[in-house]
């Protein structure tokens, strides 16, 4: 069953009989208009009605045939049990899609941001701070007639030293990607106040900075209790500062790399800025926002890096302990559905006459199951199983085996001669 919604809006009218500030919209199965949805955000209810008695019918079909299917596996990372399965259900498929939406709303968001700049930029010097609106300085000409031409870039280096400097506040930072870095070096400009220093993806998606967790270390501090972690933070490959967390709840620390260092402060002070632009899953709900909090925003975005390494650590170690006599489908970073087996699968895999066993329920149980975005993450399997099953490239996960020949061959294929 195919779940869709449309015409997705956000309303300040509480749904009747419940004092809520939902999103609602029409809700669509295998692309027939059932009725109307209302959802007040990712993790809570939603509700659905039907718009007509075929409607209704249509909807506990689709309900009957979610119920039919296994559940899906979602890894815990909060503390050491082996995480939770879900039902399948139209409420989940709801959920799923608006969070894709949301994330959707979001990333459009910031691509306007930098959409806007890039449009004042030809003709003014843009001035901004991701949670403040831009400011523009309008340039004598064209910043492209200023920067090609030596006899008028002093014009252009005048104009920023005395009409751009003078204005920039705290956070704040000349955003025109059109202006060489060095021009901006010998206006006096610290590299945290303007963009080139820090580079432009070419996704143009306003990631302008890189930041990086690195030497990160983490530990449960008690059985099923919070995790602590720690790392080390680095923007633009330079070490800047220091992130520590002892728990659930409590604050994240963010400390600059030297005590006192202010071109570190202000490196942070300005990821802080950005990160608060950034799309971003959903913000830890126990994150202290106390003012002693410094600074959220990048806080948020670590601690989402971090969990990110913890993630694929714990699904790495969840598919070793499955594969052993089951089947693992689902993302390398989110398995999500295991099928078990009669034997362990390296006595099965031993006698070729018996690889049926395993095509089988590739066949059966697996294939109609997996998302398009999904595959199997056994690495215990042979590659001529996957085949046997009707499996096509990019379902399935090379053995190990497999794994290190076919870098062995790519290895030798770069060789001269």
């Amino acid at each position: 069953m195919n779940i869709e919604l449309k015409n997705i809006q956000h309303t300040e009218e509480p749904y009747p009989g419940y004092q809520l500030l939902p999103q609602k919209g029409d809700l669509y199965i295998n692309g027939t208009h059932v009725g109307d949805f209302i959802s007040t955000g990712i993790g809570r209810s939603c509700f659905y009605n039907a718009k007509d008695q075929e409607a209704a019918m249509l909807i506990e079909e689709a309900e009957k045939d979610f119920n039919r299917q296994p559940e899906m596996y979602f890894p815990s990372l909060s503390n050491d049990t082996r995480g939770i399965y879900f039902q399948p259900s139209i409420e989940l498929e709801i959920m799923k899609e608006l969070f894709k939406f949301n994330q959707q709303e979001r990333e459009n968001s910031t691509l306007e941001y930098w959409d806007l700049v890039a449009g004042k930029q030809a003709d003014n010097i843009v001035v901004g701070n991701p949670d403040s609106s831009l400011v523009t300085h309008s340039l004598p000409r064209p910043t492209a007639v200023l920067v090609e031409h030596p006899s008028l870039t002093h014009m252009l280096m005048n104009f920023i030293e005395h009409q751009v400097m003078p204005t920039l506040g705290e956070g704040d930072r000349i955003l025109n990607h059109n202006i060489p870095e060095k021009t901006l070096e010998w206006c006096g400009l610290k590299p945290y106040q303007y963009l080139s220093a820090i580079g432009i993806k070419e996704d143009n998606t306003g990631h302008r900075m890189k930041i990086e967790a690195k030497n990160i270390q983490h530990e449960t501090l008690l059985p099923q209790g919070p995790r602590a972690f720690c790392c080390d933070i680095y923007i633009d490959g330079i070490p800047t500062g220091y992130c520590s967390k002892y728990g659930t709840g409590k604050q994240t620390h963010i400390l600059p790399i030297v005590t006192g260092d202010k071109d570190a402060v202000a490196m942070l002070k300005l990821a802080d800025a950005i990160c608060s632009k950034l799309p971003t899953e959903i913000a830890p709900r126990s994150l202290n926002n106390s003012k002693k909090d410094f600074p959220t925003a990048l806080a948020r975005f670590l601690e989402g890096k971090i969990g990110e390494v913890i993630e694929q650590q714990e699904a790495a170690k969840f598919v070793l302990e499955e594969q052993v006599d089951s089947i693992v489908i689902g993302r390398p970073s989110l398995p999500n559905l295991s099928f078990k087996l009669s034997r362990p699968i390296d006595m099965i895999v031993a006698d070729p006459f018996q690889w049926y066993q395993i095509s089988d329920v590739l066949r059966r149980k697996v294939l109609p199951n997996m998302g398009t975005d999904e595959k199997v993450l056994n690495t215990n399997i042979p590659e001529a199983v996957f085949k046997l099953a009707g499996l096509k490239d990019g379902q399935y996960t090379l053995s190990n085996g497999h794994q290190k020949e076919d870098k062995k061959a790519r290895h030798s294929s770069q060789r001269p001669g």
